[in-house]
C-alpha cells in the first residue's frame, strides 16, 4: 500500500509540476512543493488556472509545451499503445470516400437523365400503339379489354415515374419550385397506384383466360366486353383508393445546407408517415395486397392453364 500511495503521489507531482511548467511564470498559483495530495485535493483544484480570472494569451502556446512536456514524461515512465489512426488510413478512407461519390453521382446522371428518359420514351410509344390498335371495331374482345386497360396503366405509370426522376437534376430543390415538391407527393401515390393496377389487371386477365380455355361454354356467357369493362373499372378504384394514403405520408420541409446556408427543398415524413402502427399495418398490408397474393394467383391459374391447354 505505501508503494502504491507513493507511486500515485510521484505521478501527481509530475502532473502538476508540468502543469505549472507549461502555464508559465503567470500562471503559477502554486509550487510543486505546496501542493498536498489528500484531503486538501479539492482546495488544490480550486487554484487550477483555468478557474480564475487571468486571460489565457499563450493558451495554444502553452497547450503544445504541455503535450510535449506530457509526451516526454511518458516515454521515460511507461510506453504508450501505438495510436490506431494513420494518415494512410485517414487518406485511404478519403480517398474511398471520394471514390464512392463520384460512381453514385455517375450512376444518377445514367440512371435518372440516360435511362429513364430513354425507356419513358420507348413504352409511350410502345403502349399507344398498342392502344390504337386495340381500340379498333375489328378488335374489340373481352380480352383485348384488359389489354388496353393494361397499356393504360403502364402508360401513366411511365409518366409519373418520369416526372418524378426530375427532382434529381440541378436546381431542383431550390424553394422556387415549391409546387413541383407538392406534385411529388402525389405522384408517389400515382406511380404506387398505377403499379399496383398493372398488377391486378394482370391477374384478370389470366383468371379470364383460364376460364375461356378450361370452360369455353361458360366462358362465352362470363368472358363478355362489357363484363371486362367492369372488371376494369373495379380493378382501378380498388387500387387507387387502397393506395390514397401515400401522399399523406410525407411533407415538403426546407432544409438548410451549411456552411453555405443555401435553403433546399426536400420530403420528410409526416406524423402518419412516423407512426409505426401504420407503417407496420400498410407495410404488411402492400405486401400481402399487391406482392404476395397476385404472385399466388398468377402461379396457380398459370398452372391450370398449362395443364388445360396439354390436354
Amino acid at each position: 500500500m505505501e508503494m502504491i500511495e507513493n507511486i500515485t503521489l510521484n505521478e501527481n507531482l509530475v502532473f502538476w509540476g508540468m502543469l505549472n511548467a507549461s502555464m508559465g511564470p503567470n500562471y503559477s498559483r502554486t509550487s510543486s512543493n505546496d501542493i498536498p495530495f489528500s484531503n486538501a485535493e479539492e482546495e488544490n483544484f480550486e487554484n487550477f488556472p483555468f478557474y480564475d480570472d487571468t486571460p489565457l494569451v499563450d493558451f495554444p502556446q502553452n497547450i503544445s509545451t504541455f503535450a510535449n512536456l506530457s509526451e516526454a514524461s511518458s516515454s521515460n515512465s511507461t510506453p504508450s499503445a501505438p495510436s490506431s489512426a494513420s494518415p494512410s488510413s485517414s487518406s485511404s478512407s478519403a480517398a474511398s470516400g471520394s471514390i464512392y461519390e463520384t460512381f453514385m453521382d455517375e450512376s444518377r446522371h445514367w440512371v435518372q437523365k440516360v435511362l429513364v428518359p430513354l425507356v419513358m420514351c420507348v413504352g409511350v410509344v410502345g403502349n399507344s400503339v398498342s392502344m390504337v390498335v386495340l381500340t379498333r371495331r375489328k378488335m374489340r374482345s373481352s380480352t383485348n379489354s384488359y389489354l388496353t386497360a393494361l397499356a393504360i396503366s403502364d402508360l401513366l405509370y411511365l409518366i409519373f415515374v418520369f416526372f418524378l426522376s426530375l427532382k434529381h437534376h440541378p436546381d431542383m430543390q431550390h424553394p422556387r419550385h415549391w409546387l413541383y415538391w407538392q406534385y411529388v407527393r402525389y405522384a408517389l401515390w400515382l406511380t404506387d397506384a398505377s403499379s399496383s393496377t398493372s398488377i391486378w389487371l394482370t391477374v384478370t386477365f389470366t383468371i379470364e383466360r383460364y376460364v375461356v380455355v378450361s370452360h369455353p361454354i361458360k366462358g362465352k356467357v362470363l368472358c363478355t366486353v362489357s363484363r371486362a369493362k367492369k372488371f376494369v373499372v373495379v380493378v382501378y378504384c380498388v387500387c387507387w383508393l387502397l393506395t390514397a394514403t401515400t401522399p399523406h405520408e410525407w411533407i415538403v420541409v426546407t432544409k438548410t445546407r451549411y456552411p453555405l446556408q443555401d435553403p433546399r427543398l426536400d420530403l420528410d415524413y409526416s406524423a402518419l408517415g412516423r407512426d409505426p402502427t401504420y407503417r407496420h399495418f400498410y407495410y404488411w398490408f402492400t405486401a400481402v395486397t399487391f406482392i404476395l397474393l397476385p404472385l399466388c394467383l398468377l402461379v396457380v391459374f398459370n398452372g391450370f392453364l398449362m395443364q388445360a391447354v396439354r390436354r
